[in-house]
């Protein structure tokens, strides 16, 4: 059994960002008080704010999952934030893994997908959040796919999406 261990790195950089936000928003709230700035602008700040703080909540969040790995029956549990009750992964049901490095905060980070047989990536596992990033993805009974054909349009949207068709190379 393979259990995730959290970063604290990742836990500093997401109150930090919380904090920020909230902080903005306090800005905005005392200026409005002043009548500094008029309705228009108003309305752009706090929707660029509220915007900011969706995208740093809901995508930093819809990646990070605690996962409980059972090498011996082959599967994996996880628990999201965004899915209370979790889910199960059985490794019979993936083709492989790939494990491109995703550029964040100037810096890479491993990610692990999951491969459907139909080589289409369908679960993804960021190595930002887990100082045992290496361990669970040792763990993932799944062969790996090394020699993968990627564009960047396509890398772009693997990023974003999570979601794209591998076009595996045969040697």
């Amino acid at each position: 059994m393979v259990r995730s261990k959290l970063k604290a790195g990742y836990v500093l950089w997401f109150i930090w960002m919380l904090l920020c936000a909230i902080g903005t928003a306090y800005l905005l709230y005392l200026l409005y008080g002043r009548r500094d700035i008029n309705g228009f602008n108003l309305t752009l700040l706090w929707c660029s704010v509220i915007f900011s703080l969706f995208l740093v909540i809901i995508l930093s969040l819809k990646d990070f999952k605690y996962f409980v790995i059972d090498t011996d029956n082959r599967k994996a549990r996880w628990y999201s934030i965004l899915r209370p009750w979790g889910g199960t992964i059985l490794f019979e049901n993936y083709a492989g893994k790939i494990k491109p490095f995703l550029p964040a905060s100037g810096e890479a980070f491993p990610t692990a997908y999951l491969l459907n047989p139909d080589m289409e990536t369908s679960f993804k596992i960021s190595g930002r959040f887990y100082k045992n990033y290496i361990e669970m993805y040792q763990a993932i009974g799944i062969r790996e796919v090394k020699l993968f054909d990627i564009s960047l349009g396509q890398y772009v949207r693997l990023w974003f999406t999570g979601k794209l068709k591998i076009k595996v190379r045969q040697y």
